[in-house]
């Protein structure tokens, strides 16, 4: 079972929860295409962050712009560390 406190810990785990792609484009208006690739990529554009807060609400997801905020910075700092390990690898 989800819990959506805590297993919602990315754009990917909202999408997947709001019903894939085709569940959160019907939700927040976005492309359904533009969520896959967004799904693949982990990440959405901030322009979209209102468009997701507003799907999650219809689905019952306790998510907001801080939540999006977070995991960006925090994908961020993964990229980073990916990085700096390929680099001491190399």
């Amino acid at each position: 079972m989800l819990n959506l406190t805590t297993d919602i810990t990315d754009f990917k785990g909202l999408i997947a929860a709001m019903g894939g792609p085709s569940g959160a484009s019907d939700a927040t208006g976005i492309d359904r295409r533009a969520l896959c690739n967004m799904s693949s990529r982990n990440a959405a554009s901030s322009v979209h962050w209102r468009d997701f807060a507003a799907g999650a609400a219809k689905r019952g997801i306790p998510v907001d712009e801080r939540d999006f905020a977070r995991w960006e910075a925090l994908a961020k700092v993964e990229r980073e560390l990916a990085e700096a390990a390929e680099r001491v690898a190399a």
